[in-house]
């Protein structure tokens, strides 16, 4: 479900509380609302006389179901006492719903004092608690800068990685009971490949660190200790030796940068912790999302009964797992722990416990592509326009075609390196000995009846001619795949009676070939993306908001992509150069290559588009995504690398060399991660093609 935020604003002028909306799809209140609260020892006074109701200043205040309900009418009576900020939200849930929509109202509260305010038991009469309504939702937010958080798009599960902290000189928390109970929660989910859990404990920033970047973690589920004890808030690690080691959100927030998968970090205190630590969660939280760039944190406000823990983490994770956006996922697990407490005494309000801070205005966190091909095919009826879907349909297909092109020849580009390496050998060689050649070429040889089977395949909707060799020795085909067969069947002769020169001519023609049919087929790709993100879609309701999700997130990955291919191949000459014996003007030779690269790939294009998208900021400290500030920073090292050298002369230090090994390892990288992201959207578009009849 779409989702349309209305954002309030909760300040303080003098001794008086005000609220004002700064955001909504019905507009803004530019001059703020009085918030009748006044400050009393015990919370916050709202209303007069006989009928004044005392709202606590944490969700510990409430005892039971009846004052649960008290409590959160009271907020709401007193958030839209003012008739302009009551109709302004009412108008704005109301359109939200007409068009399909869900409401968020997000909070941004800047008096401290009130931070920890149980807003997430916010009580509507005609809708009952909104934290559990099927259309509304409650959370809280800083207004943060830095890079735009895109949805991340993987395949299932949803990786979660359970990490305790359990220092032995702070209050003992059971950390073994903990994760048993978490994991026998999900055992059902991780046997249906909904989730996938791996543990942590004790473990040092650098462990952590190290797991969330290697083994792309989405969602990072931390028990532990926080403190509260002064003006910021600290989270208790855990020493080599056992004892506390205190560190601030900011320092925990920094390891968390790099990890480009992590979507999610959930702070949770479970019934052992002590009061400090859910007072310092609720303060960590929202400094780990804004200083980690993260889109989404999850604080517990107060200590959770075991029970209510697992249930909410049940359905929590099961929701996120299945592809829901996380309103609706905090709305299961809310629902899980209200069906387990009912209105029993002291555990009614558990279910307002958990609190969300959520930055982007998509809740959608984590996409996963088969669930998006199920609400497309399931929101798509005739009425919609077969027509034109079967017109998308088909380019859909061919765009998979081409990619399934691509990767196929990018694999025998890899393979086939290690070839002329041999071959290269062989010339130089006095004896020829062509073993070795002739194991690299059989990896090659697969790849290439893989492209021949690809060509021959009718369905396969990029071939004009299918593939056909004939009994007379003739090959007919398209041009990507006749030239690559003949020059393989030419590298097989000149194997089969050791002809070095035959070998020679014959490899060259077939590396001449890769690098034409990779290039076509990059162009391709960005021709069809191009052609798909001018079709002015015709479709209703959700379906159409759905697959222009899908084409914007095409046209993203189609450019970087093609950016960092780009790159990849100007790059090769100074690869190579770099690794030639020095001398003779070989440090001149490396500085023409590296300008190109500079000049034709680097400024011109990549790094522009990547500032363009959002993905690079360089406005005095380099931020963004991996990709763009890696290949910065390697790029940095080449040129600075190549200054020194001229300086003395030579590069006697083989820093040049150091510096390229570097940007190679950066750029080949960053090229499997753009091919396996493009990989992901193109086998989506064919699965939406192939289900369409």
């Amino acid at each position: 479900m779409a989702v349309q935020s209305i954002d309030l604003l909760i300040s303080a002028a003098a001794s008086v509380f005000q609220v004002r909306v700064v955001e909504s799809p019905n507009g803004r209140l530019e001059s703020p609302a009085a918030l009748p609260l006044s400050p009393a020892s015990s919370g916050y006074v709202f209303g007069r006389g006989d009928s004044e109701i005392v709202i606590p200043v944490t969700i510990d205040g409430v005892t039971d179901a009846d004052h649960a309900k008290e409590i959160g009418a009271a907020l709401y009576n007193a958030l839209t006492s003012d008739d302009r900020l009551q109709d302004l939200v009412t108008s704005a849930i109301g359109g939200a719903r007409a068009v399909g929509a869900g409401a968020r109202l997000r909070f941004q509260i800047e008096p401290r004092a009130m931070r920890r305010i149980p807003l997430e038991l916010l009580y509507r009469e005609s809708e009952g608690f909104l934290t559990l309504a099927r259309d509304l939702s409650v959370v809280r937010y800083l207004p943060v800068s830095g890079q735009p958080i895109r949805t991340l798009i993987v395949p299932p599960p949803l990786h979660i990685l359970i990490v305790t902290f359990a220092p032995r000189d702070l209050p003992p928390l059971d950390a073994n009971a903990e994760i048993r109970r978490i994991r026998d929660a999900l055992s059902t989910l991780e046997s249906e490949g909904v989730v996938a859990i791996q543990e942590l404990r004790n473990p040092s920033l650098d462990v952590l660190r190290r797991t969330l970047r290697e083994q792309h973690i989405e969602a990072l589920h931390l028990i532990g200790h926080g403190d509260y004890r002064t003006d910021t808030p600290l989270l208790a690690l855990t020493k080599p030796d056992g004892s506390a080691h205190l560190v601030s959100a900011e320092t925990f927030a920094i390891n968390l940068a790099g990890a480009d998968t992590l979507r999610l970090v959930v702070f949770n205190a479970c019934d052992t912790a002590i009061q400090s630590t859910t007072a310092a969660w609720v303060g960590i939280a929202p400094q780990v999302m804004q200083l980690g760039n993260l889109p989404a944190t999850i604080a517990m406000s107060s200590t959770i009964t075991d029970g209510s823990a697992v249930a909410f983490a049940q359905g929590f994770y099961r929701s996120l797992g299945c592809g829901d956006d996380i309103d609706t996922a905090m709305r299961e697990g809310r629902i899980a722990i209200f069906n387990r407490t009912g209105s029993r005494a002291g555990l009614a309000r558990e279910f307002a416990i958990p609190v969300l801070f959520l930055r982007p205005s998509d809740a959608r966190l984590i996409e996963f592509p088969i669930r998006q091909t199920e609400r497309i095919l399931e929101t798509l009826t005739p009425q919609d326009g077969r027509e034109q879907f079967a017109a998308l349909a088909n380019s859909y297909a061919r765009v998979a075609n081409w990619k399934s092109v691509h990767d196929h020849l990018q694999s025998l580009d890899t393979s086939f390196a290690l070839v002329e390496i041999e071959i290269e050998r062989v010339a130089a060689a006095v004896v020829s000995d062509f073993r070795f050649a002739l194991r690299g070429w059989a990896a090659c040889r697969s790849v290439i009846e893989r492209l021949k089977a690809l060509a021959r395949d009718p369905a396969t909707v990029i071939t004009g001619t299918a593939f056909n060799e004939h009994a007379n020795g003739a090959m007919s085909g398209d041009a990507w795949i006749v030239e690559i067969a003949v020059s393989a069947r030419g590298i097989d002769r000149a194997l089969e009676t050791d002809d070095e020169a035959a070998l020679l001519r014959e490899s060259r023609a077939l590396r001449r070939a890769i690098l034409t049919y990779l290039n076509v087929s990059d162009k391709a790709l960005v021709d069809l993306n191009r052609d798909i993100q001018q079709v002015n879609l015709t479709f209703t309701g959700s379906a159409a908001a759905e697959i222009q999700k899908l084409h914007q997130w095409l046209d993203e990955r189609t450019a970087i992509h093609a950016a960092i291919n780009s790159t990849a191949a100007a790059f090769r000459p100074v690869r190579d150069l770099a690794f030639q014996p020095s001398g003779n003007g070989m440090l001149d030779w490396i500085e023409r290559a590296w300008s190109y690269v500079r000049s034709n790939a680097l400024d011109s294009r990549l790094f522009p588009e990547a500032e363009a998208r959002g993905d690079l900021a360089r406005n005095g400290a380099l931020s963004g995504a991996a990709y763009a500030v890696e290949l910065v920073r390697a790029a940095e090292g080449i040129d600075q690398a190549l200054q020194l050298a001229f300086a003395a002369k030579q590069d006697e230090s083989g820093d040049v060399q150091n510096a390229a090994r570097i940007f190679d390892t950066v750029i080949s990288k960053h090229a499997f991660l753009a091919d396996q992201a493009l990989k992901e959207i193109a086998d989506q578009l064919r699965a939406l093609a192939g289900q369409w009849k």
